[in-house]
This record gives structure tokens, sequence and C-alpha cells, in this order.
């Protein structure tokens, strides 16, 4: 008879489970949400009972976020918009967590905007997360592409090698054109002026190099001043 029953009890165990962590990955949704409320209206003890004294908040001590909130003169608006794209590890009461949002501060009317990409470490105290460590990365602004004819396109499908063993594989779809680096996702990439490419929310560059006859014989990979050169390869 226990026997029988077991499946049905191991399913229970496994919903209950699964309820456990959605509630749990929520909380940190919420928690990461009441902590920015608190940075957009300004009020520096609540933001302040999301995070550690000690936090590494991103080369700021908590102490120094905490004056520049409450001293904030009243002609600067700062705040940010919903995080997305919220990926959560859990570890025994440890939370690590990665999301993308928007920064927005006005000045005197004028807006502007910082894309980006964070990650937080969070405690579990008692019942609530408490923020221990954080690092953020700037997402660029992607320029606006332009449209290139199908055939110009073509003249850089091809597999370039940077070394043995890492090669970026260009290829063409329809009218769009995608590269896939050895061991990494295929993503598009999109015209900023006939020979150099981009992939939306990346700051490396692909530039080709054609040769007398238009077709590309090389590309070179550009990011924060440095630069790889691939050669094309049969």
């Amino acid at each position: 008879m226990k026997i029988t029953f077991l499946p049905a009890i191991l399913t229970l165990c496994l919903i209950s489970a699964s309820q456990v962590f959605a509630a749990t990955d929520t909380e940190i949704a919420q928690t990461i949400r009441s902590r920015l409320d608190a940075y957009r209206q300004g009020d520096a003890a609540r933001w302040g009972s999301f995070v550690d004294d000690d936090c590494l908040c991103a080369g700021e001590t908590k102490a120094d976020i905490l004056k520049a909130i409450a001293n904030r003169p009243s002609t600067v608006r700062s705040w940010f918009g919903d995080p997305g794209d919220i990926q959560v590890r859990f570890h025994e009461g440890v939370a690590a967590v990665r999301y993308r949002i928007t920064e927005f501060t006005e000045v005197n009317g004028h807006v502007q905007t910082l894309e980006q990409r964070r990650m937080e470490t969070y405690l579990r105290r008692a019942d609530r997360w408490i923020l221990i460590a954080a690092a953020e990365n700037l997402i660029p602004s992607d320029p606006q592409p332009i449209a290139l004819p199908r055939q110009t396109l073509a003249t850089y499908v091809g597999k370039y090698q940077y070394a043995p063993g890492s090669i970026d594989d260009v290829t063409l779809e329809g009218d769009r054109l995608f590269v896939e680096s050895t061991g990494e996702a295929k993503v598009e990439i999109l015209a900023e002026n006939p020979t150099t490419f981009f992939a939306r929310g990346r700051e490396w560059r692909l530039v080709f190099r054609p040769d007398q006859r238009g077709a590309a014989k090389q590309v070179v990979f550009r990011q924060q001043g440095q630069e790889f050169v691939g050669e094309r390869v049969p």
C-alpha cells in the first residue's frame, strides 16, 4: 500500500518545491524593485534597509550612496525603469542575480538614459534578502543601422579564423547577416557603415576588409581598443 502512494507523495513534494522556488524568485524581483523605488523617492533610510553596511556596491560604499540620495538637489530627478531579464541562482541562503535595467537622470528638463547590466549578490537574513555585493556594466547605445544590398552582404559570408580553433562563421539568411563564433550562440549583425557591423547591446565591432574584387579576405574584431584579425579560410 505504501508503494502505491509513493508517486503521489513525490508529485506533491515536487509541486511544493517548485512553488517555493517560484516564490523566492518573486521575492528577489520585489526586493530589487522596492530598493529602486526608494532610490527614486529619495528615501535614503528605506533604500539602506535593503543594503548591508559593508556592501561592495560597484565601487561605492553604502555611506556614499546614502549621502548622495539624501543630498540630491531638488532640480535633479533620478530613477530606474523596471528591471528586465532577471535571472536568479540560489545556494544555501545566497542569491546571485543578473538583470538589465535603464537608469534615467533628469536635469533642468533634459533626460539622460543609461542602459546597464547588473550583477548582484543577496544574503537571506530573517525574513528578507539583503544586498551584499553589486557590479554594473554600461551597455553602449546602438548606432542606427543602415540597409545594404543583399549582394553586398553576400560578399562577407564565410569562415574567418583568428587562431586554430577560433573561427567566426558568417552566414546570410534572407537579407540578414549572422555571425557564430566558436563556442558561442549565433547573433545577427547589423551594418553601421558598408564594412562595419555590430550586434544589438554589444560594444564590439566586426570590420570586413574586402580585396580588390570586393570579396572580404579578412575580418577585424574590435573591442575596448583591441583588435584581432581573422583570415578567411575555406
